[in-house]
């Protein structure tokens, strides 16, 4: 029995050693996604070459401009972390889902400050991407200290001291100090900036922990309560009474699974293409008339009812279990399904005209599958990787896709753009035309290649 069990095993792996692009991606597959997936979290835990997490889009919105508010841009265009991004209408941008935050400087700002009054800010936030935006309020929080302290100086630190609860007849000993080591502000920004990862890997800790607000008696809330003391006000740009922000992460999560298990599904049927060579079907097949296109074209209607079949499925579930809004996008979300199951099947009729074994298509699916959910963002926030992820990502099916689903479900986009609340919400149609082009040119070239090598080998 042994000695048969060696020959056995011997004729197997001659065979497996036989196929070298099988074995090729087999080996090279594990150490390709290892490389994706450790680039991908050693940029989102802080390892990237800026020194904690990579640097994060914040739209500023100046309509005072004024000196000092422009020393308050360039405050935070030099802070570690923070990319500042000039718009007009930052509430347009945050919701369409282009930014997690803007900051508004109203008109006014410079008075108010000269006045030695604590300015109004306006934050707006997606409620959508809570970790980006506990990110950039704490990094936010070195440059608005030192702008509003520094040019106020004891009125404003009066004001904030009041707020804090401070004893009022201490108040003007408290003042005087401050003033006469206003120097010492310097070190009180560089701590704060030095720990500019702290939100990260606290907040939820923080959020939970009871003995700050034992030990404090008031419950002092450090990344709620001093930007509000430094006049920043927060407002959700999505009203989440009917929408709670949970249902942000169930929709991304069902986006992403439908697209990712939607790829592997259909690849795997385009695979039969295969079985039916070697199985010598495919040569019988090509006696029936208009043979060239039809075999192929009937192979994608195949895969077209199998994807939209176990899309339909899987929102249906969705809609039941976790309350995903289908009934309330249905169109939107019908058409990106088309559009997304027409990407996929001729992406897996490309894979199977260009395999030449079940191995191969196996292995080198497997390796782009997985390789496109990762740069799409199926697996983590794309505007917490490093950069070259997110322009990679913009050549997946996989992001255009889940961009689709994503805005219709969570951000209410409709196929053309509408007027929602005095801004532009952005339609999903280039979205939707994105994905038809990469149907129709991956379509194409397996058109090329079943007729290439399966026509004429077969």
């Amino acid at each position: 029995m042994w000695k048969s069990a060696l020959h056995l095993a011997a004729k197997d792996i001659k065979l497996f050693f036989r196929d070298r692009t099988a074995l090729s991606l087999s080996l090279v597959l594990p150490i390709v996604l290892a490389t994706v997936f450790g680039t991908a979290m050693k940029g989102m835990s802080g390892g990237g070459s800026g020194g904690g997490i990579k640097a994060l889009t914040l739209v500023v919105q100046d309509e005072d401009r004024t000196d000092a508010s422009q020393k308050l841009i360039t405050a935070l265009t030099e802070t570690d972390g923070i990319r500042v991004q000039p718009e007009t209408d930052g509430r347009a941008v945050v919701r369409n889902g282009q930014a997690a935050m803007a900051l508004v400087v109203p008109a006014g700002y410079g008075q108010s400050l000269q006045a030695g009054e604590i300015p109004d800010l306006l934050l707006l936030k997606d409620p959508s991407r809570s970790l980006a935006v506990q990110v950039l309020s704490g990094r936010m929080l070195p440059a608005l200290i030192e702008q509003n302290l520094d040019m106020a100086k004891g009125p404003a630190f009066r004001n904030f001291l009041g707020k804090l609860g401070f004893p009022e007849d201490g108040m003007d000993d408290a003042v005087e100090i401050f003033e006469g080591t206003f120097a010492s502000m310097d070190l009180l920004t560089s701590e704060l900036e030095a720990q500019g990862a702290f939100e990260e890997e606290n907040a939820s800790e923080e959020s939970s922990d009871g003995e700050g607000e034992a030990e404090g008696g008031a419950g002092f809330d450090f990344l709620n309560d001093v930007p509000e003391m430094l006049g920043l006000r927060s407002e959700e740009v999505i009203d989440t009474t009917n929408q709670p922000a949970s249902s942000a992460g169930v929709s991304h999560a069902f986006a992403a699974m439908a697209v990712m298990m939607l790829m592997f599904s259909l690849v795997a049927g385009a695979g039969t293409l295969l079985d039916e060579k070697e199985q010598g079907t495919l040569m019988r097949l090509q006696l029936i008339p208009n043979a060239r296109d039809a075999i192929l074209l009937g192979k994608t209607m195949l895969l077209g009812t199998i994807g939209l079949l176990q899309l339909a499925m899987l929102f249906l579930f969705g809609m039941f279990a976790f309350d995903v809004p289908v009934l309330e996008h249905l169109t939107e979300i019908v058409v990106i399904s088309l559009a997304t199951v027409a990407a996929c099947a001729a992406m897996g009729m490309l894979f199977a005209t260009l395999s030449k074994t079940r191995k191969q298509l196996e292995g080198s699916s497997t390796l782009v599958i997985l390789g496109m959910s990762a740069l799409g963002g199926a697996w983590f926030p794309r505007e917490m990787t490093p950069d070259i992820f997110q322009k990679l990502g913009n050549f997946t099916l996989t992001a255009w896709s889940m961009d689709a689903y994503h805005g219709s479900m969570w951000y209410g986009k409709k196929l053309w753009p509408t007027e929602v609340e005095g801004s532009t919400l952005a339609g999903i149609w280039p979205q939707i035309a994105v994905l038809l082009a990469i149907a129709v040119v991956l379509g194409l070239i397996a058109r090329w290649a079943f007729r290439r090598r399966f026509l004429q080998r077969a």
